[in-house]
C-alpha cells in the first residue's frame, strides 16, 4: 500500500515538522540532509530498483555527498535487514568492502529508510519517523479502501494500463 505519494509525505512531514524546528534551536548541527525511502519485494532484486522516494533539503550547502551516505546507509539495511547502526554496533562482522559504516537507515516490514546530514544518532531516529509515517500512511490507505474492494477481500490486481 506504500506509494510515491505516500513516501513523499513522510520525508516532508519529516523536513518540515522535525528537522527545520530542530535545525533552529540547535539541536542539529545542521539544516541539511537527504532521505531515501525504498520498498523491498520479491519484484525489487536490488535497491536502486526499490527506491520510491527521495529528497534533499539544501543541497546547496553540502560539503559532503549526503546522497552517498544514505544510499549507503540504506543499502546496508536492503543487504541485512537490520538498521546500520545494529550492523555498525553489534554485527560488524557483516560489513563488506565498500559499506557505510554509519548509522541512520531504519527498517519497518519491507519500507527501508536511509538518512544522512545530521548527526548519525539523529540521521537513525529520522529514519525511524520516516518509516513509522510511511506504516502509518499504508495502513491508512487500507483503511480507506472502497467498500466494493473490503467486499471482495482481496486489493485488485494491477494492470498495465493503470
Amino acid at each position: 500500500m506504500l506509494t510515491q505519494c505516500l513516501a513523499q509525505e513522510a520525508i516532508r512531514t519529516v523536513i518540515q515538522g522535525i528537522l527545520i524546528p530542530l535545525a533552529t534551536d540547535a539541536t542539529l548541527k545542521r539544516e541539511m540532509i537527504h532521505i531515501v525511502v525504498a520498498k523491498k519485494t520479491p519484484d525489487t532484486p536490488n535497491f536502486e530498483d526499490g527506491i520510491l522516494w527521495e529528497e534533499s533539503h539544501n543541497p546547496d550547502l553540502w560539503k559532503r555527498d549526503y546522497k552517498d551516505f544514505a544510499h549507503g546507509k540504506a543499502k546496508l539495511t536492503w543487504r541485512t535487514g537490520f538498521p546500520s547502526g545494529l550492523v555498525v554496533t553489534r554485527y560488524p562482522q557483516m560489513l563488506l568492502p565498500g559499506d557505510c559504516i554509519y548509522p541512520g537507515s531504519h527498517i519497518c516490514g519491507n519500507i527501508i529508510v536511509g538518512v544522512s546530514g545530521v548527526q548519525p544518532h539523529y540521521d537513525e531516529a529520522l529514519a525511524r519517523m520516516v518509516a513509522a509515517l510511511c506504516f502509518g500512511h499504508s495502513h491508512q490507505a487500507l483503511v480507506n479502501l472502497p467498500d466494493d474492494v473490503r467486499e471482495t477481500g482481496f486489493l485488485p490486481l494491477e494492470t498495465d494500463e493503470e
